[in-house]
């Protein structure tokens, strides 16, 4: 699972009254200051988290009496789902909080919009949220979460929160299956995708998600876009090979199981300029499919011809008839 690459320090710039604050031995070099880690991938899509654009996360911590974290630790609630927003190069949030004098914090951290669950009494083992993903691409949200664990009271030094993906990242690439016409897109979606579940913190940070539920149409791309053989047409006059369709938002998906998902294409074929075939579908059902947390899944298709248009397809037949038997002329003399 990569990581992200920027650095930024968070100022723990307290706002709110005492009614607010948490306090063990309340100075300025005892106050809890954090700093982020928000991983990167090459060649970002649409929709994809990057540095700009990494402006909040919600933040929960826990109090633990001896003993690294595990699945059987005793969490004491300490701070509740605070949000750290950036401000210009600043990173603030309401209220102020110190370190405890001898218990160790647990921090958990996401910008997923949803509340961890947060008990008001001791719990057991890792904290959690529930979340549902928009099935819009224009819309989406790249969930990136992080934890903070074991630590003890450092003073002025912020907390080192390393973000990663907690999303499955799906992107496609298209190609004609005759070199000739035009396969013109007009929709892309992905069919009977999960989109409601249930995120718990772990000590490893995979296999994170559990209890999924639903029945998403996500739909990729919805436009128009001429595919020809392998190359993409992108209404301009500019034609690339097909790595992508790019420009277009990746999906982000829920990690699950991707048995039984749909991959559908509607497409008219074009020949010349002569609209031969329209609306023309065209579906897959992925099989031993497995969508994880913190990956991306590329699927090339092929998208073919419609019978309807391969029957009228237009063949020739030729022969080539022999010369006529050849016959004997007349004699001459020639002269100079």
């Amino acid at each position: 699972m990569k990581k992200f690459l920027f650095l930024v320090a968070i100022a723990a710039i307290g706002f709110a009254s005492c009614t607010d604050e948490k306090v063990d031995e309340k100075n300025s070099s005892n106050k809890i200051g954090f700093k982020t880690m928000v991983g990167k991938s090459t060649n970002f899509k649409v929709g994809e988290l990057v540095t700009a654009d990494f402006d909040h996360f919600h933040l929960s911590a826990y109090r633990t009496s001896g003993g690294a974290m595990s699945y059987t630790s005793s969490l004491v609630p300490y701070i509740n789902n605070i949000v750290v927003n950036k401000s210009g190069a600043d990173w603030i949030y309401t209220g102020s909080y110190y370190w405890p004098n001898q218990d160790t914090l647990q921090f958990f951290a996401h910008n997923a919009d949803a509340t961890i669950d947060f008990p008001t009494t001791t719990i057991t083992g890792y904290p959690y949220f529930w979340t549902t993903i928009n099935s819009t691409p224009a819309t989406q949200k790249d969930i990136v979460v992080a934890k903070g664990l074991n630590k003890a009271a450092l003073g002025t030094t912020p907390v080192a929160l390393s973000f990663i993906h907690a999303l499955c990242q799906v992107n496609f690439s298209l190609k004609g299956a005759e070199v000739g016409p035009d396969y013109v897109i007009k929709k892309i979606e992905l069919i009977g995708a999960k989109d409601n579940g249930k995120f718990s913190f772990n000590d490893t940070m995979k296999y994170c998600w559990s209890t999924q539920s639903g029945n998403a149409t996500y739909v990729y791309f919805d436009g128009s876009k001429t595919i020809q053989n392998s190359f993409v047409s992108f209404g301009n006059g500019s034609r690339v090979a097909s790595g992508g369709l790019t420009g277009y938002e990746a999906l982000m998906i829920m990690p699950q199981n991707g048995d039984w998902i749909q991959i559908k294409v509607t497409y008219d074929l074009v020949n010349a300029g002569v609209t031969l075939y329209s609306n023309a579908t065209a579906i897959v059902t992925l099989t031993g499919e497995h969508m994880d947390t913190g990956k991306k899944v590329r699927y090339n298709l092929t998208v073919p011809t419609p019978t309807g248009a391969s029957t009228s397809k237009i063949t020739f037949t030729a022969t080539v008839s022999d010369w006529e038997t050849e016959q004997t002329g007349g004699t001459g003399t020639l002269t100079k």
